[in-house]
């Protein structure tokens, strides 16, 4: 497994807006162009738009046959580790369900973090970004903790800390996620 993203789409017509901007962010980070994009024969990448932008691009199509899901092994493989991932998590933190957005990508994050074989025991984040990832911040999903309120916010009276829950990272940032339950 190589570096991974997730999108969490409202519609599937969203695909090829939010795939525009992946390309960008992706070819900006790396000085590289994409060249071959795989993908199922769903819908949502085979509007006449989407396939004039990739042509501009030059970038290469390719379609598996379709209910061949053989032909997309290793993504399929992926979606299925981090489905797994996060439903680990998830029970194994006691949430619901409606936390599952939040474990996927709490699963993402640990999974570009973890050293794999493929990559000769680098992990993910090391071959993207060039540099070995930092791990000292990471925290169990579910993980109960204070949170300290800023002083500017504290009112006469009022408590210093809250606990919340950890529900994950934000991307490019040091900051966590966090759930009150209150």
């Amino acid at each position: 497994m190589h570096y991974q993203w997730v999108e969490f789409l409202p519609r599937k017509s969203d695909v090829f807006i939010h795939l525009q901007r992946w390309k960008l962010q992706v070819e900006w980070e790396t000085d590289l162009k994409l060249q071959y994009l795989k993908s199922d024969r769903g819908k949502e990448f085979g509007s006449k738009t989407f396939e004039e932008w990739l042509a501009a691009d030059s970038v290469i199509h390719e379609k598996s046959a379709p209910y061949e899901h053989k032909q997309n092994g290793l993504a399929k493989r992926g979606i299925q580790n981090v489905s797994q991932q996060a439903m680990c998590q998830l029970f194994g933190a006691n949430m619901s369900e409606g936390f599952w957005p939040y474990a996927v990508n709490t699963a993402i994050y640990l999974i570009n973090h973890s050293p794999t074989t493929t990559l000769e025991n680098k992990t993910p984040f090391k071959v993207w970004m060039g540099k070995h990832p930092n791990i000292r911040h990471l925290h169990m999903f579910g993980e109960m903790g204070y949170v300290h309120i800023l002083p500017e916010t504290q009112r006469k009276w009022m408590k210093k800390s809250r606990l919340c829950q950890f529900l994950g990272y934000t991307p490019r940032l040091r900051n966590y996620i966090l759930w009150d339950p209150n």
